[in-house]
């Protein structure tokens, strides 16, 4: 396996691995399930919709991304990036700096703040060895 796709879900009960899941800008902090300890780097993505369907996808007016990574589910770490700015997510295109991670992870999770202009959201992980 070279690669593998980890979408966020609800604290205590994330998408299987590879589901695809797409959640209410309301809540706040989603994680994955268990990574895979093969893959050493990561990027994190993510995509909002004014339909909990995910078929009108939307640019958030304001609002702010935190992508984290971390190897126990304890102690979480960004990325270089830092935070994104919701503001910069839009459809078709990539206006931000894509954050990547480096090094041994069994979780990764997102937090929003303030997302205004989006209802909905999906985001994921994408592994590589």
């Amino acid at each position: 396996m070279n690669n593998q796709i980890y979408f966020v879900g609800p604290e205590g009960d994330p998408p299987p691995v590879g589901q695809s899941a797409i959640h209410h800008v309301d809540r706040e902090v989603c994680i994955t399930t268990l990574m895979d300890h093969q893959f050493g780097k990561a990027q994190f993505f993510i995509e909002f919709f004014a339909d909990g369907e995910g078929q009108s996808p939307v640019s958030p007016t304001s609002g702010t991304v935190i992508p984290e990574m971390s190897p126990s589910g304890c102690s979480w770490f960004k990325s270089k990036v830092g935070t994104i700015d919701a503001a910069a997510v839009m459809p078709g295109s990539v206006e931000f700096d894509v954050p990547t991670f480096s090094g041994q992870a069994d979780f990764g999770r997102v937090t929003l703040r303030d997302i205004a202009g989006a209802d909905y959201f999906r985001a994921w992980f994408w592994r590589a060895a």
